[in-house]
């Protein structure tokens, strides 16, 4: 079983994935630790950080998921704009206005905030997938986490 998160920064996504997986006791694993790995040394101004090669990172983690023996949860924004076979996707979601004080409290600059903002008034990360579980990143954690279980065993 493969259980994909994602979402735009600041969701919940990585929050929500650990705690699935310790309840579930499932293997997660974070686009972010494979995003450090393969980072390029070109930094781009536009989109204020290091630019990542994503087919390499949608090699690597097809990769790892072939090693892994179990179910597992894959989470990062990223999911978003690879093909790997999810037999659940889950899109975080967070009310506008929470969203821009999580931003803000991680430092990130006007731009990154607007367009990252953008990208969840929009559903850049849910749209294109056909039977996707939305859940408020806003919930208490323990709700959206029960929420899961229980899709999951439907």
């Amino acid at each position: 079983m493969i259980v994909g998160i994602t979402g735009v920064p600041g969701t919940g996504k990585t929050t929500l994935a650990k705690a699935l997986a310790k309840r579930l006791s499932w293997h997660c694993l974070s686009l972010s630790n494979f995003l450090n790995e393969l980072r390029k040394k070109e930094y781009s101004k536009d989109w204020d950080s290091f630019l990542v090669d994503e087919k390499e990172l949608e090699r690597k983690v097809r990769e790892k998921i072939r090693e892994l023996e179990g179910s597992i949860i894959v989470e990062g924004h990223l999911l978003a704009d690879m093909d790997i076979d999810c037999d659940l996707v889950i899109v975080m979601r967070c009310p506008i206005d929470i969203l821009e004080q999580r931003l803000v409290k991680r430092g990130y600059n006007q731009k990154k905030i607007k367009e990252n903002i953008e990208a969840e008034l929009i559903d850049y990360c849910g749209f294109r997938f056909d039977n996707a579980m939305y859940l408020d990143g806003s919930e208490p954690l323990e709700k959206n986490v029960e929420k899961i279980i229980m899709r999951l065993k439907n």
